[in-house]
């Protein structure tokens, strides 16, 4: 395959910004269906599509630059076969006249630890290694979620728990990971300290909120309590945490049956089973407890919904169905093929990380919760609104109605008709912001 340039009328998205994609097999997780995504050069791509004997599918992404021009942009794929000629595919991209933001508006949480990779990478010298963790974070970014576990704690006990400190690599991985656009840092104290008693849990996080406000980290830091903590309970973690750290919120997860009017309100933010049914998720974000954040990770005996079990299509209808919910965060527990049960979203090699069709998937569902937020607030804004027609009116009144069907219908709605119809008001609300 060959693609040529995309040409609008008055700007060019060149073809290097095109990438293709082998869809094939990689080891990793408990379904055999295959969504990895190898580069097309690469050697297991050219292995994959020797095994095909007449038909292969290939995943084509288009990056389009910030400074872009909007509109319609045409160019095509050159395709050449060694038995059966050749022949020409026509591309048209459409680029809308408005930019998303840095940030997202869904919290994320993939996991994607330190440690982890550091197992798939075992032979690598140190040196290699951080060049690999930085093609992870890249690649987060790229994709729009905050992943979890590579950054470096600064704060460790010693004898008789004391505390020593070392900020520089944190705030290295921090301030990299900030202006990549990570819109979550949770800290786990659990994971890392398992036997701290109640002075040292609180000393240390009373020097990690000052040092987090120092440098203007505060909106992006969570305190995840631990259920497993050998020595304090969750109620007894978010007491002493309101007390150390009144500027970090507290997430805590929701287990088994718990029902909603039992559930004490120690935690500003609640994780729940993404399985859940939608009536009992309703109840629990109309409950006032918090915000919900849905956990999607897949687990024995119930496949979450970002599981290769599932359809793609659900994969992205997920993202529809947590805006409609009123949900605002995503967990992940493990991204990474780590070999305990559950499905990878992204796959190793030996370059670093390889994308699956769930990933795309994901950066996809993300950018439309985008769209609906950020027209959602173009509507409970109206004063911030830059028509461009001169009843404004009329356009508010077409984005309330389309935003009330899509919650109405819990997110089961035409996506693809759906997401032109709020990219078109937005660009009517938003103009060139």
């Amino acid at each position: 395959m060959e693609f040529t340039d995309l040409l609008s009328e008055g700007d060019v998205i060149g073809k290097e910004k095109i990438s293709s994609y082998v869809l094939g097999h990689a080891a990793g997780g408990t379904s055999s269906r295959s969504d990895a995504l190898f580069p097309y050069n690469s050697f297991w791509s050219i292995m994959a599509r020797q095994r095909v004997a007449d038909a292969q599918r290939f995943w084509i992404t288009v990056y389009v630059p910030g400074d872009a021009e909007a509109g319609d942009y045409d160019g095509g794929i050159r395709v050449k076969t060694k038995n059966a000629g050749g022949g020409y595919v026509g591309i048209r991209l459409h680029v809308w006249n408005f930019r998303l933001p840095e940030r997202m508006h869904l919290k994320t949480h993939f996991g994607m630890g330190y440690q982890e990779l550091r197992r798939l990478y075992p032979n690598m010298t140190d040196e290699l290694f951080r060049e690999v963790i930085f093609r992870y974070r890249i690649n987060s970014t790229e994709h729009r979620v905050s992943c979890q576990g590579n950054v470096a704690f600064p704060l460790t006990t010693g004898r008789g728990n004391g505390i020593h400190s070392s900020y520089r690599r944190f705030d290295e991985d921090m301030g990299l990971l900030i202006s990549l656009g990570m819109n979550l840092y949770c800290i786990h104290l659990g994971d890392l300290m398992p036997h701290l008693g109640p002075k040292a849990y609180s000393h240390i996080l009373s020097k990690m909120q000052g040092h987090l406000k120092r440098r203007r980290w505060l909106d992006v830091a969570h305190l995840h309590l631990d259920c497993n903590h050998g020595n304090l309970t969750l109620e007894g973690q978010a007491e002493l945490a309101r007390a150390a750290s009144p500027g970090i919120k507290i997430v805590a997860e929701i287990r088994g049956g718990a029902r909603p009017g039992r559930l004490p309100k120690f935690a500003d933010i609640w994780v729940v089973d993404a399985n859940r049914p939608n009536r009992l998720l309703t109840k629990l974000i109309k409950s006032g407890l918090g915000e919900i954040w849905l956990d999607g990770t897949c687990k024995p005996g119930g496949h979450g919904p970002l599981c290769k079990s599932r359809g793609w299509i659900h994969c992205r209808r997920f993202f529809w169905r947590m805006w409609s919910l009123g949900v605002r965060g995503l967990v992940y527990d493990s991204a990474l093929p780590t070999g305990r049960p559950g499905e990878p979203l992204i796959y190793t090699w030996e370059e670093g990380p390889m994308n699956s069709v769930r990933w795309e998937i994901i950066r996809d569902g993300i950018e439309d919760y985008e769209y609906l937020s950020l027209l959602e607030g173009a509507v409970s804004s109206p004063e911030g609104v830059k028509a461009i027609t001169p009843d404004r009116g009329r356009i508010l009144r077409k984005a309330r109605m389309l935003l009330w069907g899509i919650r109405a219908k819990g997110g089961f709605v035409d996506i693809w008709q759906n997401r032109e119809r709020v990219a078109a008001i937005l660009e009517a609300c938003v103009g060139d912001a």
